[in-house]
């Protein structure tokens, strides 16, 4: 297969390339009668209390250039967060591309974590989903981040790929 040839892992260890972490792909099919959850804001720039949730979920190096990718993002991309007393405790935002729609930068402030705030903002991205018609969400996560995977299938994902990253 000329996307994927047998022996590339082998060629890019040859040429310095290392072998980085593993990730898995998930998808589920968009339930086109979703609604949006109570207590789900939706807009088309982070708020500064969305931002807060989302960085908290990053590690110390990942912060810093965090602020200027979202502000790369697509016009297209919709903020998700889950509100509680006017704060986000939860954050995601959805690129919405044709028929498929991304799931990304899904984080919960720490203290308020195992409280339903992700399923919540994953509600409040497939009800985006589903007003644009669009038939699958797809996500990607580390292969070793358990938790996560575990609350993706809980609402409906599952896994259909597997890769894995290099780096000079």
């Amino acid at each position: 297969d000329v996307a994927a040839p047998a022996d590339l892992d082998a060629r890019l260890e040859r040429r310095g390339y290392k072998r980085g972490d593993d990730h898995v792909t998930m998808a589920k099919r968009v339930d086109p009668e979703t609604t949006l959850p109570e207590h789900v804001a939706v807009g088309v720039q982070p708020t500064n209390g969305w931002m807060d949730a989302y960085l908290s979920g990053l590690s110390e190096n990942r912060r810093a250039p965090a602020p200027k990718l979202i502000e790369n993002l697509p016009r297209s991309a919709v903020f998700i967060s889950h509100d509680v007393a006017g704060r986000a405790m939860s954050s995601g935002l959805t690129v919405v591309d044709g028929r498929v729609a991304s799931v990304q930068c899904m984080a919960t402030l720490p203290e308020h974590r195992r409280k339903g705030g992700a399923q919540a903002v994953l509600g409040g991205i497939e009800a985006v989903a589903a007003q644009n018609r669009v038939e699958w969400l797809y996500l990607q996560t580390g292969g070793e981040n358990i938790g996560a995977q575990s609350l993706y299938r809980r609402y409906g994902f599952e896994i259909v790929g597997h890769y894995h990253t290099r780096q000079k």
